[in-house]
């Protein structure tokens, strides 16, 4: 909670987080030190969960220097290279997540959904956020899911 006070949040409310009482359960931030200059060391996205728990088979990884592997149950694995503007628009998503003041896990209380896995590392620190598709996480995280997404998605 001081690092979101420290940001201007307001305490008891950060970006979606859901707290003690609420139908959503308690928000566990992530803390850490902020991620704005940090070095960006790769960022992985999952889907997990669903009916089977097992996700919907979407993956991708991203490393460092914009080598990627990601796999679709459509068109199954494949490797790439993001060209250097996409991979500086990406990092800069990511950074500006501002990954510490993210809760763990962005809650749905219906029915089994998919949930969106966001694994980044910035210098010796790994985040990690679990957000339902169906919840509500802070834009700025949906932001990077949404990005994430179109990557997965776009022919190589």
């Amino acid at each position: 909670m001081q690092v979101a006070a420290a940001l201007g949040l307001a305490v008891g409310v950060v970006d979606g987080c859901s707290h003690e009482g609420d139908p959503h359960g308690p928000c566990d931030l992530l803390g850490g030190p902020s991620t704005i200059t940090a070095t960006f060391g790769g960022i992985e996205y999952k889907v997990v969960g669903g009916f089977g728990g097992d996700g919907n088979g979407t993956s991708l990884q991203i490393q460092r220097d914009g080598r990627m592997t990601r796999e679709t149950q459509r068109r199954g694995a494949e490797q790439g290279q993001l060209d250097q503007a996409a991979l500086d628009g990406l990092i800069a998503d990511a950074r500006a997540a501002e990954f510490p003041t993210l809760c763990a896990v962005y809650r749905w209380e219906g029915a089994d959904d998919f949930v969106d896995k966001v694994t980044v590392q910035f210098d010796d620190s790994t985040f990690v956020v679990n957000a339902s598709q169906f919840g509500d996480p802070p834009d700025r995280l949906q932001a990077l899911i949404n990005k994430l997404r179109q990557i997965v998605d776009r022919p190589l």
